[in-house]
């Protein structure tokens, strides 16, 4: 089993001392430790211990006689032992309920609510790529829990299935006689965001995948106010809306943008980015990357990198 570690210090986001954020991800979850030597996933407790590195910079992993015995490393931060994670981890990724949301055009939007303990904590709206579902997300939403955001995974007309999961709102479009192209999920997004404001007070930010990463833009530029982030993997010219291109659309947001996209795809973007007018900031793997927010997968090669991006980004949201 892998244990992938990231750090985070508002000043610098690598091998400080002094820790403000840490994160560990195993098998796929990301885990946040506070500052206690013990720390609690649901009613399961594990015990923290002492993170050290070598001049090279590479992790050093041992049982707790090993960490502490071992000399010439440099004490960091705190690693937590974990005894039955596999079990809890597990649980927590099935850990959500599907709601129905309806449109204002009348379509019932299908949609994982993977909702945390803490009701003012920031909400992060998930939205899939074409020929996907919320099932994009199911790796992905219950680290985002980790880190202290609810997310609500959502299934948008145009679309059909990924990790098993069938895209709910597709169908019911179809059956309504609907058009389902990309700009047409527009209603979809705009009910997501609706249902936030309405049932959660804490901050709201998007996340588009693909197709839905330009209609971010769109949705962001419409209602400023209602959005205080907004996250973007391999958005593109893919459609225009109200006769305008994305990199207008993008002139009239407001908030923070992260973008990141596949190595190969920086062209597709490179004009939307250079239109935002807020901050910004974009991440771009060093190999090869991948198409959307599957980057984030697991067992999508290069993840870890783009979780660190990610991170990052997310941290100034964190209540």
């Amino acid at each position: 089993m892998k244990l992938t570690i990231f750090f985070r210090n508002q000043d610098n986001p690598i091998w400080l001392p002094e820790f403000v954020y840490s994160y560990y991800l195993f098998e796929g979850i990301i885990v946040h430790l506070d500052h206690t030597l013990k720390y609690k996933i649901g009613a399961r407790e594990y015990v923290c211990f002492r993170y050290c590195k070598n001049e090279h910079h590479k992790p050093y992993f041992g049982d707790t006689h090993d960490i502490f015995e071992h000399t010439g490393m440099k004490t960091l931060l705190l690693v937590v032992a974990f005894l039955g994670i596999g079990q809890a981890l597990k649980a927590q990724t099935e850990n959500f309920e599907t709601i129905h949301l309806t449109t204002e055009d009348g379509i019932e939007v299908t949609a994982d609510l993977y909702q945390i303990k803490k009701q003012d904590a920031p909400m992060l709206l998930l939205f899939h790529q074409a020929g996907n579902s919320r099932g994009e997300y199911r790796s992905i939403a219950p680290q985002l829990n980790a880190m202290g955001f609810h997310c609500l995974a959502v299934d948008q007309r145009s679309g059909n299935e990924v990790k098993g999961v069938t895209n709910e709102t597709s169908k019911e479009a179809v059956k309504a006689g609907k058009s389902t192209q990309y700009a047409d999920a527009l209603p979809d997004l705009q009910a997501a965001l609706a249902y936030t404001r309405k049932n959660f007070t804490g901050k709201c930010m998007v996340w588009g995948s693909s197709y839905s990463a330009s209609l971010v833009f769109y949705l962001a530029s419409l209602a400023p106010e209602k959005i205080d982030g907004l996250l973007a993997f391999s958005p593109g010219e893919y459609f225009k809306m109200d006769g305008k291109s994305i990199a207008n659309c993008a002139k009239g947001v407001k908030c923070p943008v992260f973008v990141s996209s596949a190595k190969n795809e920086k062209r597709n973007w490179e004009d939307i980015y250079q239109s935002i007018r807020s901050e910004k900031t974009f991440y771009l793997p060093s190999k090869k990357g991948y198409h959307g927010s599957r980057a984030l997968w697991p067992e999508s090669e290069g993840n870890e990198k783009a979780w660190e991006a990610v991170i990052d980004f997310l941290s100034q949201f964190q209540s």
